[in-house]
């Protein structure tokens, strides 16, 4: 091969990578999620294997305070991408990212508000730059109008014909550093784990994975694998 094409190939490779992904941010909605990836400009979220679609996102900014002690408005974007199965969600992801790194020297959000969590840890409870990790087991999920945001899930799922009937564990993860954020939300059925132990031990893989991603020191996590789908 020429040295000029050998240049060229690598160029090649990183742009076809890119054109695969889904764009959260802009993609029109609904849409497949491309390879499994959500894109936030130089971020990527792979997902779990699946047939995943987005389907709901959101636009807002979280309050905090710069380091003259002024307030600032961080603007983010949050995406909604369902997995389904035979007509039944295998599990949903809710993704929030910034739009753009702000330089941040605490934030004023409360992150770990959990109601009757099977698990929630704080991790020493930083106030200024704060970290959760909590699974709750909800009796329904997608049932209320109220949040906009969920309602054009349900309203998609509706349409679909998606039985989205619970019960559900919710695991979410949050890390607000330095000058960067993110949150996940992860729904699964009840049913998809062997026991609230199993769910508490998958929970446990997402700090390491989910961490340096939303600090911005890496560009690109994977989710851990869900349960094998049952058939």
């Amino acid at each position: 091969m020429r040295p000029s094409v050998r240049c060229f190939l690598p160029v090649l490779l990183l742009a076809a990578s890119a054109a695969s992904a889904t764009d959260a941010p802009t993609v029109t909605l609904p849409a497949p999620v491309a390879d499994h990836q959500l894109t936030w400009g130089a971020r990527t979220l792979v997902l779990p294997p699946g047939d995943w679609t987005a389907i709901a996102r959101g636009q807002g900014a979280i309050h905090s305070r710069g380091g003259s002690g002024s307030e600032t408005r961080s603007a983010h974007y949050t995406v909604y991408a369902m997995d389904t199965a035979q007509g039944r969600i295998r599990s949903g992801v809710v993704l929030r990212l910034p739009v753009d790194s702000t330089p941040v020297s605490w934030w004023n959000d409360d992150v770990c508000k959990i109601t009757e969590p099977l698990l929630r840890d704080d991790f020493g409870n930083d106030l200024k730059r704060p970290q959760c990790l909590s699974v709750r087991k909800m009796r329904t999920h997608l049932t209320s109008d109220a949040d906009p945001f969920y309602a054009q899930a349900k309203q998609w799922a509706k349409e679909r014909k998606v039985d989205t009937r619970g019960p559900f564990y919710e695991v979410y993860y949050a890390r607000m550093a330095t000058n960067d954020f993110g949150s996940i939300r992860v729904y699964v059925p009840v049913s998809a784990f062997a026991g609230d132990e199993d769910v508490i031990a998958w929970a446990r893989q997402l700090p390491p994975v989910l961490q340096p991603f939303f600090e911005k020191r890496v560009t690109q996590a994977t989710l851990p694998p869900l349960p094998p789908r049952k058939t």
